[in-house]
């Protein structure tokens, strides 16, 4: 088959890997041309890449880079027809209804009635609390193929109006870790691999390092890299200085991550949202157990193929009398308010009492809470032990935290990653979408406003990632 794949570029990162894996897989089975808005000279694919200007990101300020886009769709035809000589099968774009180019869907649209077979590969949702990259006047388009990484989100579409015959599950292909580099002992460290930026919760993870039975130490390995996550990044920093906390930040810039992984204990997850999930997978390969928050609505998959993640927990409850009740629920209603307002929805009084709800249990989970609510639960827990010992009756797990987890079941849970998630794997998936993308002519629509009522629910929303970030 002859495919282009778009994208606004091939920076390196998390979607330009995936097309290179995509290519690898099924390269002994089509020809392709990459079509990008912005080339890396970095980055080394195994296939021509064409750049068009008009597909790249919009210009600082969020001046349109592109003008026409249906002489944007025209040039991508005229590329097609350049490298091919003859029709393209399908093409593959990724990321489309992320409003990083504020024209971008018009040159869907503009393919797509110029009789291109489109399959369209979503990794993120704007409805997925990033408001900034939603398009708000435009509907997205009709009777295109759709392609995800996870089946929660295939739900959702087909709950949103999608067919379940336009909707592919193609997960990401997983490598692990890399390998240790020989054989060592282990030092008392739990390795969190990851950007310290504010949906990894990173709080959670200090919290859990209280409870570590042989006293390990929490290595947090990078900064983040965008300014809206600096500012609690930093106050992480300072609280974890002026606290009795065996926490160290940055780890990478004291080793290189290889020999984290090769020293340390276990790999840690405190995450509350996450697109694939690669962090459920990747350690099993180099023989380090994962611990820490499970995500049941991505772990799903991953615990149909087999990978046993029973051990972790899903809920970390604090006693809601700890809190300002007051105070927490201003900032939920703050927080659900502005993002209907940034979506262009008015906040209804049923649906904000669902989120306020939230507010009124019992017990909260700690996962939901901004930093500030974070640090104070913190401070508790190091200054009472008493406050210690309920919550771990009220939260078993963290007599145990990092709980010694098998060798059969580390050997048996990458097995499982192996079989399930390799390139091949993956590379079987694309080609079944591929085929019915370009064979089978689908009529759906996706409604927004069910999309977006599926995503911005209680079930999975946080202070972190919806509320403004409050040091107060």
């Amino acid at each position: 088959m002859n495919i282009g794949i778009i994208h606004y570029h091939l920076k390196p990162g998390g979607v330009t890997t995936v097309i290179k894996q995509h290519i690898r897989a099924t390269r002994d089975k089509n020809a392709f041309l990459i079509i990008c808005g912005e080339n890396a000279t970095d980055v080394q694919v195994s296939a021509p890449v064409l750049v068009i200007p008009e597909l790249g990101y919009d210009r600082p300020g969020g001046r349109p880079i592109c003008k026409d886009p249906e002489a944007a769709a025209e040039a991508v035809i005229k590329g097609l027809w350049k490298t091919f000589g003859t029709d393209c099968d399908l093409l593959h774009i990724h990321n489309p209804l992320l409003a990083k180019n504020r024209h971008f869907l018009q040159i869907v649209k503009a393919l797509a009635a110029k009789g291109q077979h489109l399959l369209l590969q979503i990794h993120d949702f704007a409805e997925d609390g990033r408001p900034g990259s939603y398009y708000a006047d435009e509907d997205y388009p009709v009777n295109c193929h759709l392609a995800v990484i996870n089946t929660r989100d295939r739900e959702i579409l087909i709950a949103a109006g999608a067919s379940s015959e336009g909707v592919h599950y193609i997960p990401n292909a997983v490598s692990s870790f890399p390998e240790p580099e020989r054989k060592r002992e282990s030092e008392p460290v739990m390795l969190y691999p990851v950007r310290a930026i504010r949906r990894k919760n990173i709080g959670e993870a200090i919290l859990l390092s209280l409870f570590f039975k042989n006293k390990e130490k929490l290595a947090v390995t990078l900064p983040p890299n965008s300014a809206v996550d600096f500012a609690p990044y930093n106050d992480w920093k300072s609280f974890c200085n002026g606290n009795p906390l065996n926490v160290l930040l940055e780890a990478s810039s004291k080793r290189p991550f290889r020999e984290w992984v090769t020293i340390c204990r276990g790999v840690l997850s405190t995450s509350i949202t996450e697109g694939f999930g690669f962090v459920f997978l990747e350690p099993w390969g180099t023989g380090k157990p994962l611990f820490g928050r499970k995500l049941p609505h991505l772990c799903a998959d991953f615990e149909t193929a087999g990978i046993d993640l029973g051990h972790l927990y899903s809920r970390l409850a604090v006693p809601a009398d700890w809190l300002d009740r007051k105070q927490l629920k201003e900032k939920i209603s703050a927080a659900v308010a502005a993002g209907y307002r940034a979506f262009g929805r008015a906040a209804t009084d049923i649906g904000m009492d669902r989120f306020l709800a939230l507010a009124g249990q019992k017990a909260i989970d700690f996962g939901m809470l901004d930093e500030n609510f974070q640090k104070q639960v913190i401070l508790r827990l190091l200054t009472s032990s008493r406050d210690r010992q309920h919550l771990m009756m009220e939260n078993p797990f963290l007599e145990n935290i990092e709980n010694n987890v098998s060798t059969e079941k580390i050997h048996r849970n990458a097995r499982c990653v192996r079989e399930n998630f390799s390139e091949r794997v993956c590379g079987e998936k694309l080609m079944a979408a591929y085929r019915q993308t370009a064979g089978k002519a689908i009529d759906q629509r996706i409604d927004k406003k069910k999309l977006l009522d599926r995503f911005f629910h209680p079930e999975y929303f946080s202070l972190l990632q919806w509320g403004e970030y409050d040091n107060h």
